[in-house]
Parts: structure tokens; sequence; C-alpha cells
């Protein structure tokens, strides 16, 4: 763990805690979070990020400075540099709705930043590839579905429930029996070279990742469709591979009793992320 975490501007070890009991994120699990990765003093991708975040704000109605994105960016470059961790660390910036009941008008941003040490081998491709199955637990389909918000009970419980039967991750399906994402990351199956992931329409994170690989696939000659994919249409895939800002790419070997290669996974991971 880092030495200290910035609260609103104020560094402080992790003996001083801050939070506020009336705090809306606690109470009401009212609030949103972003993680990144930060590689030589900058962070991966960072204006998608930004824009992800910024516009996860104006929906939720969290009321912040003009200059809100400006202040965050030099705080968390100050987080990192006090903890001495510029060279490589994962970032968890948490934007909570203020402090109250729900039916008072504070809604002023309140932001929470971490930064915790990561091994040099986040960024090697995981050959072994991990044992997933699916969770009991069902994702609503909202307008927020989305984003990335600090009420993210579901996962916690799909979570435990994975490592509980000894999978690495457990796939989430909505309400629909829709394929949605796993616990920590967007999913794509590819069937005969094309990838397909879920469409916004299932309700999956806006991953940026995943905005990446939108962006870059087309261009690497690969097709990529969005859908509203079922458990069957992974059974019957290639591969299976997911999505997050911290690990990039990881290969899915086996889901549901079934064994995957990871071929072209591997070879998307060596182009975009090696």
């Amino acid at each position: 763990m880092s030495a200290c975490y910035n609260y609103n501007g104020q560094l402080l070890p992790y003996t001083k805690p801050s939070i506020f009991p009336n705090d809306k994120a606690l109470r009401f699990g009212y609030g949103i979070y972003e993680s990144m990765l930060l590689i030589n003093g900058e962070i991966r991708l960072e204006e998608m990020h930004w824009a992800r975040l910024m516009g996860g704000l104006k929906l939720l109605e969290i009321h912040h400075p003009k200059d809100f994105q400006s202040t965050l960016h030099a705080e968390v470059l100050r987080t990192v540099n006090k903890n001495k961790l510029a060279d490589l660390c994962r970032i968890r910036l948490q934007i909570n709705a203020g402090q109250g009941s729900i039916q008072d008008d504070n809604f002023s941003a309140n932001y929470l930043i971490e930064c915790m040490d990561l091994e040099r081998t986040v960024f090697e491709f995981n050959s072994v590839g991990w044992n997933m199955g699916i969770s009991s637990y069902r994702k609503q389909i909202n307008s927020f579905a989305h984003l990335k918000t600090a009420s993210g009970l579901q996962f916690a419980l799909a979570a435990r429930e994975a490592k509980k039967l000894g999978w690495d991750d457990a796939l989430i399906l909505n309400e629909a029996d829709q394929v949605v994402e796993s616990c920590i990351a967007n999913i794509y199956w590819i069937k005969d070279s094309v990838i397909y992931t879920p469409s916004l329409a299932s309700g999956c994170v806006t991953g940026v990742i995943r905005r990446y690989l939108i962006e870059r696939l087309p261009k690497m000659g690969f097709e990529c469709k969005f859908v509203l994919g079922t458990v069957k249409d992974l059974e019957q895939a290639d591969e299976l591979f997911l999505t997050n800002a911290i690990r990039s790419i990881i290969p899915i070997s086996r889901f549901q009793n079934k064994q995957y290669n990871t071929r072209l996974s591997k070879e998307i991971h060596a182009q975009l992320f090696a």
C-alpha cells in the first residue's frame, strides 16, 4: 500500500481516515470512479478517461468547479509523486456527491485519489489465461449502467462468488440473460476471426480500453461487431478475452468447462500493448 492518499487536495496517511459518516457515496453509493494506469508519469489514454469521468459527472448531476479536470490531473500527479510511484502504478480516482441526505441540495464533488504499486508483469500477456463461469447475480439495464459508479454491489458479490467457486473472474448477465461484462472488465468473443462485444444496450460499462479497441481493431484488419450476445454465443466462439485499463487484454482459457485458444488475442495484445 502507498504511504498516503489524497482527499480534496489533502495528502493524508492511511491511518487517518477522512470520509464523513453522511457521505453520499457511503450512504447511497452516489459517486463515480476511474481506474487508470500511470506509466512514466503519464496516464495511459488520459483523454478518454477524462471524457468518461466528466460525462458521468454531468449525467449524475454532481456539481464541480469549471477547472475541475485540471485540478484532478494536478492532484493525481502530486499524489503519485508523493508516494514515489511515478514509474508505474494504478490510480483510483473517486468522486463522491457531497454529504447529507438525498433530499438536500448539496451535491458538490468531493474527490479521493489513491495510487497502488504495480509489477512490470502487468504488461505481459497471460499465456495461461483465466478460468471463468457465470455469476448468479444479474445487472440491471438503466441510464447509468455504462458508468463506473460507487454502487457496485453486484460486482462485489459476483467477485466473491467467483472466488468461492475457484474462478479467476465471473461473467455477468443482465436481466434478459444477455452477456454484459465480467466483474472487472469488458468481454469479447471471436468467431471466424470476427470480434464481437456487447453493445451498450446490454448495460455494459463504456470501458476505456474497449473504446480504444473499437478505434484500432478496424485499422488492424479486424471486423468488430456490437451485439446483444448470449452464453451460447460464447460457448460457440473460438476465443474469449477481457479488457480493462490496468491489465489491457486478459485471455480466457476456460469457460463453462470448454477450453479456448488465445492466438488472436495474443496477436492483438502484441500489436497494441506489448
